[in-house]
C-alpha cells in the first residue's frame, strides 16, 4: 500500500508544528503529490502562539499516516480565511490571514465568533512585516474582520 502523507505547519517563530487537512479538494488523505509548489504561499496564523507570518513550501512538512482511517488528531483540522482590511485607505484588497481550526463549519456561529474574537485581540504589530494584502500593504486597524470557510487553501 502506497504511504499516505498529512500536511503540517512549522511555525517560522516558534518551531511548532500545525495539522493541515489534506491538500485536495475532498480533504482526503492521498499519496504525496508535488504540493505544493515552489511558488506556494500563504499567510497563516498560529492561535496556539499568535505568530501571523507568511508561510511557504519550506515550512511544509509532510508525516506517514498508514491507513486512510489512522490519524494521530483528535478532529480533523479545517482552513478558514479571515479577511482583514487594509492599512492603506485607498487599497480595496484585503488582509488574508488563514487559520487551521479543528471540526469548524461555516454555519456554527459560535465558531465563528470565538475565531473573529481571537482574531480582533491579536494586534497588527504581532504579524511579521511580511504579512501583506495582495497589494503589499499591511494589516489596517479600520473596518471589520470577516471569516469564510476556504476549501481551496492550499491551490
Amino acid at each position: 500500500m502506497p504511504e499516505l502523507q498529512r500536511p503540517y505547519l512549522k511555525c517560522p517563530t516558534c518551531g511548532e508544528m500545525t495539522a493541515l487537512p489534506y491538500p485536495n479538494p475532498e480533504g482526503k488523505p492521498s499519496v504525496h503529490t508535488e504540493w505544493p509548489s515552489a511558488t506556494w504561499k500563504r499567510n497563516f496564523l498560529r492561535l496556539e502562539c499568535d505568530h501571523a507570518c507568511v508561510y511557504t513550501k519550506s515550512n511544509i512538512h509532510l508525516r506517514s499516516v498508514l491507513q486512510p482511517g489512522q490519524s494521530p488528531l483528535p478532529h480533523a483540522p479545517h482552513v478558514v480565511c479571515v479577511q482583514l482590511p487594509c492599512a492603506n485607505e485607498a487599497c480595496e484588497a484585503r488582509l488574508k490571514i488563514h487559520i487551521t481550526v479543528a471540526d469548524w463549519q461555516p454555519n456554527q456561529t459560535a465558531s465563528r465568533h470565538s475565531v473573529l474574537m481571537l482574531v480582533d485581540a491579536i494586534q497588527p504589530s504581532e504579524f511579521s512585516a511580511d504579512v501583506q494584502c495582495s497589494n503589499g500593504h499591511p494589516v489596517g486597524a479600520r473596518g471589520q474582520p470577516s471569516v469564510v470557510p476556504d476549501p481551496s487553501w492550499w491551490n
